[in-house]
């Protein structure tokens, strides 16, 4: 029935918002790096964001299986676990990926994108960064039933994000690196924001 379409719509909504943000911001880097460096730039980038979107999408699908779970039964102490087991893979991860970086790079793009490399380094922070703000946001803030707290950080940190990147187009900084930071700020936020709340709310 609608009234059943329009319930799904508005409880899917902060889901929706979440990951358009997440979006505009991985965009809006490749896209300022393909009109101000060039695509040897845009080549670097996107072939780091792969990996770690890669890395992260294992981890994604394990927060999408278990939040059913979480919402239903709305279980903080399952929810306290699986972040500490979260941050603990996901900082094995990024250590692995550091480890690993020049045979990956050499593996599967070849010696001329070796420079990608000291991209691992900084933008491989997202890993961690990206799975804390996913499981506090989606396994604590949504799955708790606090949709509009959960939306707002979204937002919020896009709109942070896109203000540093008006700064250093103000400043004529771009650079791989400066564009990266940004993207860790404003993940940084996002995880910081959705953390206060959930201990705001005794989630966590």
């Amino acid at each position: 029935s609608f009234k059943e379409i329009k319930y799904f719509i508005k409880d899917s909504a902060p889901f929706f918002i979440s990951k358009l943000s997440g979006i505009i911001d991985e965009r809006t880097n490749t896209l300022i790096l393909g009109m101000s460096l060039g695509m040897e730039s845009v080549a670097y980038y996107d072939f780091v964001s792969k990996i770690i979107g890669a890395i992260n999408s294992i981890f994604g699908t394990f927060i999408r299986v278990v939040y059913p779970r979480i919402a239903s039964t709305r279980n903080k102490v399952a929810v306290r676990k699986i972040l500490a087991f979260i941050v603990v893979l996901s900082v094995s991860s990024y250590l692995l990926l550091i480890l690993a970086s020049r045979q990956l790079i050499l593996i599967f793009a070849g010696p001329e994108m070796l420079p990608a490399q000291l991209y691992i380094y900084f933008l491989g922070l997202m890993i961690p960064l990206t799975l804390i703000g996913w499981t506090t946001g989606d396994l604590g803030l949504a799955a708790f039933g606090y949709s509009k707290v959960y939306s707002r950080s979204a937002v919020l940190s896009t709109i942070i994000y896109l203000g540093i990147v008006a700064l250093i187009y103000f400043f004529s900084s771009f650079t791989i690196m400066a564009l990266i930071m940004a993207l860790l700020t404003r993940s940084a936020i996002t995880d910081i924001y959705r953390l206060y709340y959930c201990r705001k709310y005794s989630i966590l």
